[in-house]
């Protein structure tokens, strides 16, 4: 485990900085005081390393000095540290050098935790600190566990108090929610673009923050997970009922969004509607459509074929009113439709072309990966314009034949 932080050049006053309702003892250092306030988590890691971070000038002043210097003063809490001397940063290439240093020095390993205080730091330092926390973390080295600020708000004279208790109490934030809301909206990007709704980071402080505010969030992450997956797994079984899930909970949580007026939900709000916004003209009535085009948002050319196939076989299921549950009549129907006889309402004919002239011959290509023929795959243009084709034969036909 790491707790990295910056150390900055500027003189510090003595102040008792309070978590909730604990404080800390009167300190010059923000360090000493996250290591008073959070003793007992701290107890659960056997490998604890301190990295501050500084430039020279800080290290000078703040860092060596016997009496007031933060090194002496670490001592006592038997954990490792060091000092990584850092730039100020005060053109591009510091700003890189610095991000660079970054990376050589604090050697983050797979999966270890991260503390980090972004108190103190000169300018651009602690943004480019978590900056290259992130990278790290997005290539799954490290992970950020927890984002702590010390806030003192100095006597209005801007002096440093002299007598020896100070004249004012700090605090100290823990914002790592914030660092949540970020992960959680990484989540939908995944989502948007593979369809995968696993919402991992939806836990810890951020999870019981939103339950306090906007309880149907939970149910409605749980009921997408469920309706992706019929989808990315094939089941039309259960479709109608899982669309129809998403969208009573989508309207429970828009509900409640509105019914709340707290900034801590703005953030959420946004996300939301990034999430919902394209089941909002959904309807379990034409689900096979829904799910033809969820598919081909996302490129997922499998899927978006299967479910085109089997919607069309159904649509001419019930124009024939034949059972669209009989696996034996869908086989017979299914074969008929391929290679005949069989009398569809005319109608149906220009579908009926489309799904024995092209669909059929592209799905037999794709599910034998091409196996026994020497065709040439299909373009992605090409592909997505005749699935695109398939998409508005279905779409008549649900809106026509619905159950």
């Amino acid at each position: 485990m790491k707790l990295i932080s910056v150390l900055g050049f500027s003189p510090y006053a003595e102040v008792r900085y309070c978590f909730g309702k604990r404080c800390s003892s009167p300190t010059e250092q923000v360090q000493i005081a996250i290591l008073e306030l959070f003793k007992e988590e701290l107890e659960k890691y056997d490998d604890i390393e301190i990295i501050v971070l500084g430039t020279k000038e800080s290290k000078e002043r703040n860092w060596k000095p016997e009496d007031k210097g933060l090194k002496k003063k670490l001592e006592k809490f038997g954990y490792s540290y060091r000092f990584v001397e850092i730039p100020k940063g005060q053109n591009e290439t510091e700003l890189w050098e610095f991000f660079k240093q970054l990376m050589e020095e604090i050697k983050i390993k797979k999966d270890e935790v991260i503390w980090v205080d972004v108190t103190h730091g000169f300018r651009s330092q602690p943004i480019l600190l978590l900056s290259m926390l992130k990278y790290y973390e997005s290539l799954g080295y490290g992970r950020i566990e927890k984002i702590l600020y010390g806030f003192y708000n100095p006597p209005k004279t801007g002096k440093p108090p002299q007598n020896k208790e100070p004249q004012e109490k700090g605090s100290i934030f823990d914002i790592t929610v914030f660092n949540d809301f970020t992960k959680l909206a990484q989540d939908v990007l995944i989502y948007k673009l593979s369809g995968r709704a696993y919402f991992t980071h939806f836990t810890g402080e951020l999870r019981n923050q939103l339950r306090e505010r906007v309880a149907a969030f939970d149910g409605y992450a749980n009921a997408l997970k469920r309706l992706t997956w019929t989808i990315l797994f094939p089941n039309v079984n259960f479709l109608p009922q899982a669309i129809e899930n998403v969208l009573t909970l989508g309207t429970e949580v828009k509900q409640q969004l509105k019914n709340v007026n707290d900034p801590r939900v703005a953030a959420f709000s946004i996300l939301f509607e990034e999430l919902h916004r394209e089941f909002q003209d959904w309807n379990p009535q034409t689900y096979y459509t829904h799910a033809v085009e969820w598919s081909l948002r996302r490129n997922l050319y499998q899927q978006a074929i299967t479910f085109l196939t089997e919607g069309l076989i159904t649509m001419f299921m019930r124009a024939l009113n034949e059972d669209e549950k009989d696996r034996d009549k869908r086989e017979n129907v299914s074969k008929s439709l391929q290679h005949g006889p069989i009398k569809v309402p005319k109608e149906l004919n220009d579908a009926l072309s489309y799904y024995k002239d092209e669909l059929v011959p592209l799905r037999n290509r794709v599910q034998h990966a091409y196996t026994g023929t020497t065709d040439k795959p299909i373009s992605e243009k090409n592909l997505k314009e005749l699935l695109e084709k398939g998409i508005k034969h279905l779409r008549e036909l649900e809106n026509v034949y619905r159950k």
